[in-house]
């Protein structure tokens, strides 16, 4: 399977619920050191550094745990791990909550944090631990990305996301925790946010309320398609005309596609490409590029809109580290 490079970039933030498209998440509170070759089980192990324990398997054979679908009356918790955009603007948030209920038939939750604006990253860590310890909560959802999320990860408690996994489902800044989830095994969506997809305008899009459903609650597997109209900035949130009026559409541009004419199937890996960039200068991705072989890299450039060539320079380092010759399809 190629990817389209279409620089109009159509159905953006649509939420994916295709089995093998799911993200990355990082892991670091033991801190991580890399095996040499050869040493230790398998090609390219990590081991903490301070536990001695195996953290990762080499290749695409880092098993992931795929958290079981919530059932219909289920509770689903609504986070704000990045900016509590519920509580800048609340008239759509409590419009995104009832619709929420409305498609899914789930009941969604808030935490402390969820309207905080300002909140603490060790706060905001803390609302994301209880979500994954409460087991009444059988989903988690992000109400928007933000650009600080990188400072909440190492407030994460690992053990709790791994004794009861919950799907995640979330974008943009959000990458950081799909990351995380994904270094300690466990699958994630990377789609979606209650303020952009559910809250606004008229209705949902019935893109957005299939995937949504399949993620969450049917499992079932969604072909991806032209979505026909894309847009790109929606009503200011403050405005209450956001409430039902979508933004400005255009008619999508045709996919293009580069490469040899294959396919290719695979896991996908990637996120927002600004902030793969920050979790790797962070060093957060602690494995060998050979855990990638195989899989489907996919990027989406945030709203902030960087220059092409920035862009370039981030996918060139990627190169250099050895993620693009791992994968089999950008």
């Amino acid at each position: 399977m190629a990817m389209p490079a279409n620089r109009n970039r159509p159905n953006k933030a649509a939420m994916s619920a295709r089995g093998d498209e799911r993200r990355l998440g990082s892991e670091v509170r033991c801190g991580v050191r890399q095996l040499p070759r050869g040493k230790g089980r398998g090609r390219g192990n990590i081991r903490c550094a301070r536990c001695r324990r195996c953290v990762s398997m080499t290749g695409m054979a880092h098993d992931l745990v795929h958290p079981p679908k919530a059932h219909p009356g289920d509770h689903i918790a609504v986070l704000a791990p990045s900016f509590a955009a519920a509580g800048a603007f609340p008239a759509v948030h409590e419009q995104a909550m009832r619709r929420l209920t409305e498609v899914t038939d789930l009941i969604p939750v808030e935490f402390p944090t969820t309207r905080e604006v300002g909140a603490t990253p060790l706060a905001r860590a803390a609302d994301i631990n209880a979500a994954f310890a409460d087991p009444a909560i059988r989903g988690i959802l992000a109400v928007v990305g933000g650009e600080d999320q990188i400072t909440v990860i190492p407030h994460l408690d690992a053990g709790l996301a791994g004794r009861d996994p919950k799907p995640f489902l979330g974008t943009s800044d959000n990458t950081n925790l799909h990351h995380w989830l994904w270094a300690n095994g466990i699958a994630s969506f990377y789609g979606g946010s209650s303020q952009v997809h559910l809250g606004p305008g008229p209705g949902i899009d019935d893109v957005h309320v299939r995937s949504l459903r399949a993620a969450l609650v049917t499992g079932e597997t969604l072909e991806i398609t032209e979505p026909g109209e894309s847009e790109d900035v929606g009503v200011d949130w403050g405005d209450p005309r956001a409430l039902n009026c979508f933004g400005e559409r255009e008619p999508t541009e045709p996919w293009s596609w580069h490469g040899p004419a294959r396919s290719v199937t695979g896991r996908t890996w990637g996120g927002c490409v600004e902030v793969i960039e920050w979790i790797l200068a962070a060093g957060r991705f602690a494995f060998d590029p050979s855990v990638l072989d195989g899989a489907v890299l996919i990027i989406e450039a945030s709203e902030e809109l960087l220059p092409a060539r920035h862009i370039g320079w981030i996918v060139r380092s990627l190169g250099e580290r050895g993620i693009l010759a791992a994968v089999n399809a950008a």
